[in-house]
C-alpha cells in the first residue's frame, strides 16, 4: 500500500477504507449522468479492511462506511494526489452493499473478473468464511457526486 500511495482514509488505521490515486483501469465507462470515464482517467480507488468488515457484520459495516467515506471525502479535498481524482471507485464483490450507498455498478471484463474472484475466495478462507465470493464488479461515483454525498457539511 506505501509503494502505492493507498492510506488509511482520514490517517485512521482503524477505519473502513484505504484511498490512493490512480489511473482508472477500465475503458468506456459511462456514469448514469453521460459522464464517460475513459481509462486513465485521474481516480480514487478505495479498499475495504475485509477483516473489520468481517468483525463488524453487514449491518454495522454499511452504518460504519456511511461515516468513514467523510474520510474518503475529506482526503479527495485535502490530499494533494487526490484533488484531480474525477471519479471514487472499488473493484470488489461488494457492489450490493456499495449500490445502497450511492454507488454505480457495472460488470467487469472477464479475465478481470476471474481474477478478482479468485483473489476473494483466498481472503474469504483466509478470513474463515465459505470461499463462495459473489462475482466482483465495479462501483463507482463521480466525484461532485460522491462530495455531495459525502462531504462535510458546509460550514455557516
Amino acid at each position: 500500500d506505501r509503494l502505492g500511495g493507498v492510506r488509511p482514509a482520514g490517517g485512521r488505521a482503524d477505519g473502513l477504507f484505504r484511498v490512493g490515486r490512480v489511473r482508472f483501469p477500465l475503458a468506456g465507462v459511462r456514469l448514469a449522468d453521460g459522464t464517460l470515464v475513459p481509462r486513465g482517467t485521474p481516480a480514487a480507488e478505495f479498499h475495504v479492511n475485509n477483516p473489520l468488515m468481517v468483525d463488524l457484520g453487514l449491518r454495522r459495516s454499511v452504518r460504519l462506511a456511511r461515516e468513514d467515506f467523510r474520510d474518503v471525502a475529506r482526503d479527495l479535498v485535502t490530499r494533494p494526489e487526490l484533488r484531480e481524482a474525477e471519479v471514487v471507485f472499488c473493484l470488489s464483490a461488494l457492489s450490493p452493499l456499495l449500490a445502497a450507498l450511492g454507488f454505480e455498478t457495472r460488470d467487469l471484463p472477464p479475465a478481470t473478473a476471474r481474477r478478482l474472484h479468485l483473489w476473494a475466495n483466498v481472503l474469504r478462507r483466509a478470513y474463515g468464511s465459505p470461499p463462495d465470493a459473489p462475482e466482483p464488479k465495479l462501483s463507482v461515483m463521480g466525484r461532485a457526486a460522491f462530495l455531495e454525498r459525502y462531504g462535510p457539511p458546509p460550514t455557516p
